[in-house]
């Protein structure tokens, strides 16, 4: 079945119209936007809310959709566990149920958008959200000096400093929530929720990716090709493709839940170590009510890293003007890890590394988040795609000339979620590490594996939390930290087992790590890496409760602060409608 293109053009017209709201009050230090919270210099901090910001129960584009008689996919979110009477309540007001989504308190459904202002006013309504359409977002550019890489090397395993690395991700399970995969490495299924369905664990499908970014996306983490181009974790136990995306990168919001949770009530036979999601849709409501967001916390919850991209929002594509506030949402949930994406102008060294210019930065609309967590290579990187995919039939100047692997031609992309993969794929490095030292007896959080990542990252100089998170991916650093750990001991102890040091020796170059955690609205600096900390423990969200460090106050000086200048907005939306909708980034 096909995505309804009324939906779709409703959705966009009206993310559109709340966008346009939204870009006409950029922010500087004297002017403030009504989407953010009012954050003073002195004062407040990035955690901070406005009253504004958390009152009204319909997301930013459905306040923009109360006049029309049209209906709208929407997913509702009750104020407790009790979805028989918000079905009732839904019901009452026109609406069509059309699933439940129990982990979260929530269902989808179709309904007049005329009744949605009434439909909030019901006491048992905790939030309405758009069912948004995910459309493509990756970037379609290549890097200044692309034609000039050497062939005979693999940059992107010599840049991370994993180039001699013993652990490849042995025992790892990935799932990729994607477009679908075309033979990937290590294949242990497809399973398609486009539209709706809801497979059977039992009920895989043939592996097929019409688009071709969710075989570049698996490629990236696991391909097992030559080593020119060969993943970065080749031999991982698993990857399993949830597809949500079709043939031109388009699915519902609901699909990519509805992927999530499958995962959660199949974790028996799954075992899924690490969620990729390479993709988002602009915020449009805090965190806490936006469902996407709530799903990816449920996973964290159960013991699953998710690794989600930033955005491709960084820079007004009408300007050329570099912005602020451009994270996308899953990419504001506070437990993921959120990847930003680096051009590492395809060379071994990290000194002449920059941020990508469209790479989003933070922080996040309505809770102001320090996002992004890191930033890995993005840009120009070369993996695998579907021979008959979307993507290379319609951009075939994308093709590297280079063997094919397991009949698939290779494509250079750019974009966040490349930088996602790599992440990914560095992820699996670490959990296999650390299952190895610890002979399998201990297990590292997400929290603890989100930890390790900032401690070790490589900072920029001359760029601001808010670019950067704690600095470019560093594989060596986080691998060795993951290898070093015993996760056995008791809380509050010393759980370095093997000192490391704290600099990593990357193309003959040694560089010194961030050693600093941002949590939450904070700079944790000093030595709590190296203890048992309950930061570390499964239902502790990121950023919650805890007090360490310095707070990240708005100011001027990016040594002591976090910096956004005076630019905030990507600018607005275009006509491919990428903005307000879910696209892989």
């Amino acid at each position: 079945m096909k995505i309804q293109t009324s939906t779709k053009e409703l959705g966009l017209r009206l993310a559109g119209a709340a966008m346009a709201v939204a870009v006409a009050a950029t922010v500087t230090t004297s002017s403030l936007s009504p989407a953010l919270p009012v954050l003073s210099g002195e004062q407040t901090t990035l955690g901070a809310r406005t009253p504004q910001a958390t009152a009204n129960k319909l997301d930013r584009v459905l306040q923009q959709a109360t006049d029309s008689n049209e209906r709208l996919r929407v997913i509702i979110r009750t104020v407790s566990d009790d979805l028989d009477t918000l079905e009732s309540a839904t019901r009452a007001h026109g609406g069509r149920v059309l699933e439940r989504f129990s982990a979260i308190n929530a269902v989808t459904a179709d309904i007049a958008t005329a009744n949605l202002a009434a439909l909030a006013t019901s006491p048992v309504v905790a939030s309405v959200s758009l069912d948004g359409v995910v459309d493509s977002a990756w970037q379609n550019q290549q890097a200044s000096n692309w034609k000039n890489e050497s062939l005979s090397e693999n940059h992107l395993l010599n840049t991370l400093g994993l180039e001699e690395e013993s652990w490849t991700g042995r025992g790892v399970h990935v799932a990729v929530i994607d477009s679908g995969a075309s033979d990937a490495n290590q294949f242990c299924g497809q399973w398609d929720f486009r539209n709706g369905a809801d497979p059977q664990f039992k009920d895989g499908v043939a592996a097929a990716d019409p688009y071709g970014h969710g075989t570049h996306v698996a490629g990236l983490i696991a391909s097992a090709t030559s080593s020119l181009y060969r993943g970065v974790a080749p031999n991982i136990q698993c990857l399993l493709s949830l597809r949500v995306l079709d043939e031109q990168g388009a699915g519902y919001t609901s699909d990519v839940i509805r992927a999530i949770l499958w995962i959660l009530t199949n974790q028996k036979q799954a075992e899924v170590d690490i969620i990729n999601l390479s993709l988002g849709h602009p915020i449009f409501e805090p965190a806490a009510q936006d469902p996407l967001v709530q799903a990816v916390e449920a996973a964290v919850r159960a013991g699953i890293v998710v690794v989600v991209s930033a955005g491709n929002y960084g820079v007004d594509r009408d300007t050329g003007t570099e912005g602020y506030a451009g994270i996308t949402s899953p990419g504001n949930a506070p437990s993921a890890i959120t990847v930003g994406a680096l051009d590492t102008l395809l060379t071994d060294s990290r000194d002449d590394d920059v941020v990508a210019r469209y790479s989003s930065r933070g922080p996040t609309w309505y809770d102001a988040y320090a996002k992004p967590d890191i930033v890995a290579p993005g840009s120009a990187i070369v993996a695998t795609t579907s021979i008959d995919g979307s993507i290379l039939l319609e951009n075939p100047h994308l093709e590297v000339e280079t063997i094919w692997f397991k009949g698939l031609p290779h494509v250079r992309l750019s974009g966040t979620s490349m930088a996602t993969a790599v992440t990914t794929g560095v992820v699996a490095h670490m959990i296999h590490a650390h299952a190895r030292s610890t002979h399998q007896q201990g297990r590292l959080t997400p929290n603890a594996i989100k930890a390790l990542l900032h401690y070790s990252a490589l900072p920029m100089l001359g760029m601001d939390p808010l670019t950067q998170g704690a600095g470019g991916l560093n594989g060596d650093g986080a691998v060795r930290l993951a290898a070093s750990i015993d996760s056995t001991v008791d809380p509050g102890m010393w759980w370095l087992a093997v000192p490391g040091g704290e600099s990593s020796a990357i193309s003959g170059q040694d560089y010194m790590w961030s050693q600093r955690i941002i949590w939450g609205d904070r700079l944790v600096w000093g030595d709590h890496i190296y203890y048992q900390q309950e930061a570390w423990d499964l239902p502790v969200v990121w950023g919650d409760r805890l007090v360490w460090g310095d707070r990240l106050i708005w100011g001027n000086d990016y040594n002591d602060s976090v910096v956004w200048g005076n630019r905030l907005i990507w600018g607005n939306l275009d006509d491919d409608g990428i903005s307000g909708m879910i696209g892989v980034q």
